[in-house]
């Protein structure tokens, strides 16, 4: 029969029984943390990414995707080199250090960023290191998660120096650039048109081409050729436009364009380029005038006159108009020459030009065909108009006085 228990009594502790459950529970706790921390080593080691675990720079573990992309055979022969640095570009040693002091201290480093890193036989790889920290035997390490971006770094790179070698070469081909979108507005104008037009790239973004056009060009003609062009979806070349540019002047651009598709042939608008042509328009202006003009007088010359005449001729067969040609030259020129000399000679020349321009219209032709003849197509007139024309200009010429060194001359035009 058992004993009865006295009210409040209660069991007798066991000492031995509760050592033995607490070493239990510990025992469970050791294997459950050991069995943890393998499942997370298993998980690094195994893990694509390359894993590195240091203290103060000395490396407690590493990975074996780390060990191979730095080119070593095992983790073990990479912890062997001893400090982390060692690892480390020496150029890039100081940052990363900075990083590392200031992450351990708690205060403010980067989590991600790239560096260079030196590989077993001395050549550079760019890594990228994602950054954190955790406890690795109840003390605070760093762990770097690392991934190689070599070749995106050498990819980023080549693409940076190959859009820099196009901007070298599209600034030696073209003064600024534009673009225009799918409804023909404006969507881009390169820095370098502002310095070129004095016109703010950022207040024509917008505008319609047509629009464009108006504000930099004030030939409203040229504006029509090029509005035309633009909206016909075609490429061009080389198309003449005069802009007045930062000093006010006119100056003489030539602008081509493509339209752009996208890969279903959609029109996306036009991309194209401009340039300042303006000294060498002049200069073929120039070559072209002195081409077909006389030097001395600033007359039409001789060829450029007979085709101006050939080309009236053309005209009278098709539509019969009538048109007057006139002959003139200067008796005693010669005598001037001979007693005053060539420089005399050649200032009679040229007054005399002055002369008979003042006596013609603006559509005539007023040409020096050589020596002291002159020639004069007369268009669209009746044969008593040409006849009053002609009487003008050698009554002119009668009338004229040549003073040279204190001597008069008078000529006669016949």
């Amino acid at each position: 029969m058992a004993a009865a228990r006295r009210p409040g009594a209660y069991p007798r502790h066991d000492p031995l029984s509760s050592r033995n459950r607490l070493m239990a529970a510990n025992t469970e706790l050791r294997i459950k943390l050991q069995d943890s921390e393998d499942r997370f080593r298993n998980l690094i080691e195994g893990s694509i990414q390359g894993i590195l675990i240091h203290r103060n720079w000395n490396p407690l573990f590493v990975n074996r995707a780390y060990a191979a992309i730095l080119g070593y055979e095992s983790p073990e022969e990479l912890i062997a080199l001893g400090s982390v640095e060692n690892h480390i570009a020496p150029y890039e040693r100081e940052r990363r250090r900075r990083y590392m002091e200031a992450r351990m201290c708690g205060e403010p480093a980067p989590t991600q960023y790239e560096f260079d890193a030196v590989r077993k036989h001395g050549t550079i790889v760019t890594l990228q290191n994602v950054v954190s920290v955790v406890k690795w035997d109840g003390e605070r390490v760093i762990q770097s998660t690392i991934i190689d971006v070599t070749e995106r770094r050498r990819a980023e790179e080549g693409l940076r120096w190959s859009e820099q070698r196009f901007r070298d070469f599209a600034d030696t081909a073209a003064d600024w650039f534009w673009e225009l979108d799918a409804d023909l507005r404006l969507s881009y104008l390169s820095e370098r048109y502002h310095e070129i037009t004095g016109n703010s790239a950022q207040n024509l973004l917008g505008l319609t081409h047509t629009e464009w056009f108006e504000t930099i060009c004030p030939d409203e003609k040229a504006c029509k050729v090029h509005i035309e062009q633009l909206v016909r979806d075609k490429q061009f070349q080389n198309l003449d436009l005069e802009i007045i540019g930062a000093d006010g002047d006119l100056r003489m651009h030539t602008i081509s364009g493509k339209p752009v598709f996208d890969q279903n042939g959609s029109f996306q608008g036009y991309r194209g380029t401009g340039r300042d042509v303006t000294g060498s328009h002049r200069m073929s202006r120039q070559l072209a005038h002195q081409a077909s003009h006389d030097s001395l007088t600033g007359l039409v010359n001789r060829r450029e006159f007979e085709q101006r005449l050939s080309r009236v001729l053309d005209a009278a067969r098709s539509d019969n108009g009538k048109h007057a040609l006139c002959y003139l030259d200067l008796d005693q020129f010669k005598v001037v020459n001979d007693t005053c000399g060539h420089t005399a000679g050649d200032q009679l020349l040229q007054q005399v030009s002055d002369l008979l321009r003042t006596q013609v219209r603006s559509r005539d032709t007023l040409a020096r065909l050589g020596g002291d003849e002159f020639g004069v197509t007369i268009e669209h007139c009746s044969l008593e108009q040409a006849e009053r024309l002609s009487e003008n200009l050698r009554k002119a010429i009668s009338e004229f006085r040549f003073i040279w060194h204190g001597a008069s001359f008078h000529y006669c035009g016949r």
